[in-house]
């Protein structure tokens, strides 16, 4: 159904090519998974497969599709693409509007386009938000919406890049069902680029890893994790948990690529035991700090319309100083306002009480954020969940260095380049003179946290900051929080990656209809949960 012959393909002003030399086939109706480091060249190829958002660059090569050869000025419907973020996706007002706005720039007449959208309102479960403001919605029900209006058309090929990126665990399980049953009842081909591998890793027909934009290997989902695992290569890291817990290399047998597959062996009880010992002693226990609180939050009730349910409601929670909390909850619960309200970023339109106290200042919850001294505005920052609001310039070096020249300049020669290297976001280096918008989404995170750590903020505030992130450099990530804890700073991570959740965070809380349920040590909190729980507690029945 696809072929690309020889694709090489370089952006406008970097330092190496993003893809070189590609070939590949995929057939009607294949599940095809793309995975690899981050910035390895997993979304430019998927922006190659579809013409309408084919990057500037140089490029060779040819895709052909349906045995034609396409080309930037084509424009095919039939092909769907779901953007990482889905804030650059969604481009109306209302749920209903955005389902009918793709049939009517295809002239489809009123009577259809109502029949089609209500079909697939309740197809993807959009009813009960069928009336709702775009921007109300969270980030994981705008991406269900994006899915939703690109199936519409009625497309034959579904790409995908990291479309579970702001789902939390049940919805992305969820999500991954509809993907599979698309593919059962229509024939759908799905190319999807993801970095969470752990349940759709074992459901795909083939894998193919991507590294420094070249396909280093593919096959069956075993056959290319047991090349990962016996070559020793750092992205076996990112196999699913079963994979690597559970392989030895001796026993002459394939991979696990699920869990189901895993507990169906009849030595399982027997590989959990070998498995728990060969961990023994790596597990992190978190530990209370004992620093005081750096954030409380009293009674807080938070809406954005008086009209619509409260989005937080008589909230209480203390955060202590020094130490990195996760808020963890459903898509909609109220994690990401929970972090405006802290910011102090509330919009007009709103209405609410309680109170805020951040490093001893005490606020209302809708007094907007006051003007201070540059030192105090330093007090706090915050990487929101589509990363690209932060960026206003042309180059990845001047959003580097923008609103800190002066820190730069007293730095000397090489101050960009070791701060990078310092924190772990040395790749960055090779991108300099890219746009910012030309970054894969991990490096987009990248940057987004260099200009907020250039910034030296006392509280960090992450709105799912692992998006697109491959995971050696969450683990790096991890490692660079540890050491931002130990300099005094106070970390609030809103995640719904809880296996990175268990590896960096002192405490864990729950959010739920507006509430915060508990919040417990972190290592306690992941081992008492059933659904929010690591797939190393499910794996060792933990």
């Amino acid at each position: 159904m696809i072929q690309v012959e020889n694709m090489s393909f370089t952006y406008s002003g970097a330092a190496r090519p993003s893809l070189s030399d590609i070939s590949l086939k995929i057939a009607p109706g294949e599940f095809v998974l793309l995975c690899g480091p981050t910035g390895c060249g997993k979304s430019t190829l998927l922006r190659m497969l579809k013409p309408e958002l084919t990057p500037a660059g140089e490029r060779t090569g040819r895709v052909v599709y349906k045995d034609r050869e396409i080309g930037t000025e084509d424009r095919l419907p039939e092909i769907g693409f779901v953007m990482q973020m889905p804030e650059q996706q969604v481009v109306t007002d209302r749920v209903w509007h955005e389902l009918a706005f793709s049939l009517e720039n295809l002239g489809v007449t009123s009577d259809v386009i109502r029949r089609r959208s209500a079909e697939i309102a309740a197809y993807f479960d959009l009813e009960k938000s069928f009336e709702k403001d775009t921007n109300a919605l969270s980030g994981g029900e705008k991406q269900q919406l994006v899915v939703a209006s690109t199936m519409i058309m009625g497309c034959k090929v579904l790409l995908l890049d990291e479309p579970t990126s702001q789902l939390d665990p049940i919805a992305a399980n969820r999500f991954f069902l509809w993907l599979e049953q698309l593919r059962r009842e229509f024939g759908i081909t799905i190319v999807l680029a993801e970095h969470h591998l752990e349940e759709i890793y074992g459901e795909t027909d083939r894998v193919i890893y991507m590294d420094n934009g070249r396909i280093q290997a593919q096959g069956k989902p075993a056959q290319v994790a047991h090349d990962l695992l016996v070559g020793g290569d750092a992205f076996s890291a990112a196999l699913p948990t079963v994979s690597r817990l559970f392989y030895d290399g001796k026993s002459g047998r394939d991979p696990f690529v699920s869990l189901r597959e895993a507990k169906a062996a009849p030595d399982y009880e027997n590989l959990v035991a070998a498995a728990k010992v060969k961990i023994a002693g790596r597990e992190r226990v978190s530990a209370p700090a004992e620093a005081g609180t750096a954030v409380s939050l009293s009674n807080v009730n938070f809406g954005y319309d008086e009209s619509s349910p409260a989005v937080l409601n008589k909230l209480s929670l203390d955060i202590p100083a020094g130490a990195c909390t996760a808020i963890v909850g459903g898509n909609g619960s109220g994690k990401s306002t929970l972090l405006k309200v802290i910011a102090g970023i509330v919009p007009d339109k709103k209405y609410g009480a309680g109170k805020v106290k951040i490093l001893g200042e005490t606020r209302a919850v809708t007094e907007k954020k006051k003007k201070t001294t540059a030192g105090a505005r330093q007090k706090i920052a915050f990487l929101m969940q589509d990363v690209s609001t932060l960026f206003t310039e042309e180059t990845v070096y001047e959003e580097i260095v923008s609103g800190v020249k002066e820190k730069v300049a007293a730095g000397g020669e090489g101050f960009v380049e070791n701060f990078l290297r310092e924190n772990g976001f040395a790749a960055l280096t090779d991108h300099f003179k890219q746009h910012p918008y030309d970054l894969s989404g991990g490096e987009q995170q990248m940057l987004g946290l260099t200009k907020l750590l250039l910034r030296d903020p006392q509280i960090l505030l992450l709105d799912e900051p692992t998006k697109g992130m491959d995971a050696v450099a969450k683990e790096e990530f991890a490692a660079l929080i540890a050491k931002k804890k130990a300099n005094g700073m106070t970390i609030i991570l809103v995640t719904h990656d809880l296996d990175f959740a268990e590896l960096c965070a002192d405490y864990a809380a729950m959010l739920f209809r507006g509430e915060i349920l508990s919040k417990e040590r972190a290592d306690r909190f992941f081992a008492d949960n059933v659904f929010y729980t690591t797939h190393k507690n499910r794996a060792l029945n933990l």
